[in-house]
């Protein structure tokens, strides 16, 4: 996702002034290339002007690069930070149509939605043993902060030695010694934390111990969710947490029952609500691995202000329908297109139907009888499949949703 976002940002930023966009281009630049510390120096040499220190595009940069090093923290102190300056200047740049303050604008909700903050105390001696995640996320950018915990923590350590350690961690069951702590439900402030974690010491028993349940993770088990079932039988476990094994299981039966039908129908929604496109998502990335796909809607745009968007992270793949009709596809091997069907598309409560068809490295799309493509978008299969799907309306609504299996086209 990180990756993919930093692309957009590459195709579509625009300067906010005259005098910014070598600056701000080339901290994209480097962040693309994953060169962290010359992205930020570049951003904090511009942040220190009058101008820099009122775009929000600047603010969005160091979040980003924050967000490269999953450091969630020091993204969401730069997207805060952003909501600050625009509350304060009366000359606040969000960007061309606002895009900038946009995107901070969804990622703090990114946040709040899937992190709370805690605050980890080292062991009294010796050096100390990280949290572990169990069971990781099934979210693979979630997943990811998760991993780049115990390197953020060394870090902290040797640059504070003893010091506490602050940090946003992903929502979800983390082994702290051999005490599972449930982690969730809580704030972003550092006012809205729990009770600290103790770490543990890294001394012979706890290491062993700790490789003990990664190794478990890398062969599938997760001890984690052995005591959850164990817990949740003794009725002691927390609701949210036997919320969260409920919802994992729901979720292996859905990919099991899909199996079962042999791989035609995936999923069906009578009705999809604006607040229930990420669950969707969800859902289809946790049941639906091969890349190939057809999807039908009909979705419902309140005005030309309304947005609809899905993107396949992994393949660097986005479809865009916007400004009353416009539908952009962005692709790896084809770069940005774009097709004017605003004189096919309604707005207001008409539905709008639309079909996309996907074998891996093609497209098709149909929209109110108009097709485009098929275009070439990708290069490969992922060995993963993620989804997103996104609106800016909370009006905005899909029916009669299918996602079925797809053959491929004829070549």
């Amino acid at each position: 996702m990180a990756r993919l976002l930093l692309l957009l940002c590459l195709l579509f930023a625009l300067p906010a002034s005259a005098d910014e966009p070598v600056v701000v281009g080339r901290a994209w630049q480097w962040l693309e290339m994953g060169r962290t510390t010359e992205a930020r120096a570049e951003l904090q040499r511009l942040l220190a002007t009058e101008e820099g220190a009122r775009t929000a595009e600047v603010y969005y940069g160091l979040a980003a690069v924050a967000w490269e090093e999953r450091d969630a923290r020091a993204a969401w102190q730069a997207l805060v930070a952003a909501h600050r300056g625009a509350a304060e200047s009366s000359t606040w740049n969000p960007g061309p149509d606002g895009v900038w303050q946009r995107r901070i604008d969804e990622r703090l909700r990114y946040l709040q939605e899937r992190f709370t903050v805690v605050r980890l105390d080292p062991a009294p001696r010796g050096d100390s043993l990280p949290p572990l995640a169990d069971p990781p996320p099934r979210d693979p950018e979630i997943a990811a902060f998760c991993d780049a915990v115990p390197k953020l923590l060394e870090r902290h350590l040797e640059e504070h030695p003893g010091e506490p350690l602050w940090m946003l961690l992903p929502n979800g069951s983390w082994w702290i010694g051999d005490h599972l702590e449930w982690h969730g439900g809580g704030g972003l402030e550092s006012t809205e934390a729990g009770e600290p974690w103790q770490l543990v010491e890294d001394d012979d028993e706890a290491a062993e111990a700790y490789e003990e349940r990664v190794e478990a993770l890398k062969s599938g088990h997760s001890l984690a969710r052995a005591l959850i079932k164990k817990l949740m039988i003794a009725r002691t476990a927390p609701q949210p947490m036997v919320q969260a094994e409920l919802a994992r299981q729901e979720a292996e039966k859905r990919a099991s029952a899909y199996a079962r039908r042999g791989g035609q129908l995936l999923l069906t929604w009578d009705e999809v609500t604006a607040g229930e496109y990420g669950d969707v998502a969800r859902s289809l990335g946790e049941v639906w691995s091969a890349p190939t796909w057809h999807l039908r809607a009909a979705v419902v745009f309140p005005d030309k202000r309304s947005r609809w968007e899905l993107a396949l992270p992994d393949l660097g793949l986005r479809v865009r329908i916007d400004r009353g009709g416009v539908i952009s596809v962005l692709g790896k091997r084809s770069g940005k297109q774009k097709e004017d069907l605003r004189e096919v598309w309604t707005l207001g409560d008409t539905p709008n139907r639309i079909d996309l068809w996907f074998d891996g490295e093609r497209l098709k799309i149909a929209a109110n009888g108009r097709a485009i493509g098929p275009l070439d978008v990708a290069m490969g299969s992922p060995g993963r499949m993620r989804w997103a799907l996104t609106t800016n309306d909370d009006e905005a609504r899909m029916l009669d949703v299918r996602v079925e299996e797809f053959p491929g086209f004829d070549r």
